[in-house]
């Protein structure tokens, strides 16, 4: 799968329903996995082993790959990104969720789209067809 394929296919749900992202309302951040169950992208990632082991909910997609590897992804994820291309999935996603639960805010919305700007011209993809999908 190309990089463009996969970051589309793990964002488009997102973007789709913004509700599901992994976005804690006590703390006002994004977790890998919420109380309630909700994943971020990088938290659906994570093998089932490694949810259930004692890992800091509030680590960064850069610190557990640094700290655990790549072993800790669910294998059909393994070996599509390096950490950094995970760092910049993990942005947009978190981005998109402050933009959907602070009422879509402006601001934070020209923040997104310049990510996936960012993303689109240091990988030499095309993610148009999540910039359509924002509101």
């Amino acid at each position: 799968m190309s990089k463009q394929e996969f970051f589309i296919k793990q964002l488009k749900p997102y973007f789709l329903d913004p509700t599901i992202c992994g976005y804690d309302f006590g703390i006002k951040s994004c977790r890998n996995i919420t109380p309630e169950g909700k994943k971020c992208v990088f938290g659906k990632n994570l093998t089932e082993e490694f949810i259930n082991s004692n890992f800091s909910q509030y680590d960064t997609a850069d610190e557990l790959l640094s700290n655990h590897g790549f072993e800790i992804l669910i294998e059909e994820s393994r070996g599509e990104l390096n950490v950094d291309e995970w760092v910049m999935l993990q942005q947009i996603h978190d981005r998109l969720a402050y933009y959907s639960m602070d009422n879509m805010d402006i601001t934070i919305k020209d923040n997104l789209l310049t990510k996936i700007s960012y993303v689109e011209n240091r990988l030499d993809i095309d993610l148009s067809e999540l910039k359509n999908l924002i509101k």
